[in-house]
């Protein structure tokens, strides 16, 4: 199938694939870890919060955020997350982003006021759609905090 000059080159694109495979992996494996630490380190641990963490790495992702949760925790390296608010909650949430190199989508409904205190270092770029309902006291806040470095927060409305 093969002469043996062939083989030797299959080989070594073999072993160049292979090693390009390990590299991502512990690149991964060690952006997880590391996203993991800093999100524990900051996550409320109280009696009754209902916590919610999603950490992406590469690629799109899509996450739903319930309306007992309290606090989020999206955290992405290279890839996009799309996380929806699909109803107002009857509390404050509080989320807190980490894109690096990555996007961020967050949906929030109509009826909440969105506050945002975000670290915006290296050419990081915001994105808001604001509302009447951010001129408004009566409404739930989305508090968003957190960095967004070489990557993009877009905040958008669900239509009604």
């Amino acid at each position: 199938m093969f002469s043996s000059e062939q083989w030797k080159k299959v080989k070594k694109i073999l072993i160049a694939v292979g090693g390009a495979f390990v590299a991502v992996g512990a690149f991964m494996a060690t952006f997880t870890t590391i996203m993991w630490k800093r999100i524990s380190r900051k996550m409320k641990k109280e009696e009754g919060q209902h916590n919610m963490v999603y950490i992406a790495m590469l690629w799109r992702n899509c996450c739903t955020i319930g309306e007992d949760t309290d606090n989020v925790y999206l955290s992405t390296a290279c890839g996009a997350i799309k996380a929806t608010m699909p109803a107002v909650p009857d509390h404050d949430v509080s989320v807190d982003v980490y894109a690096c190199l990555g996007r961020i989508t967050l949906w929030v409904p109509v009826g909440v006021k969105v506050c945002c205190d975000l670290d915006l270092p290296c050419n990081g770029e915001l994105c808001e759609e604001l509302s009447e309902a951010n001129e408004r006291d009566d409404v739930p806040v989305v508090n968003v905090t957190g960095r967004v470095c070489c990557g993009t927060l877009n905040i958008r409305r669900i239509a009604e």
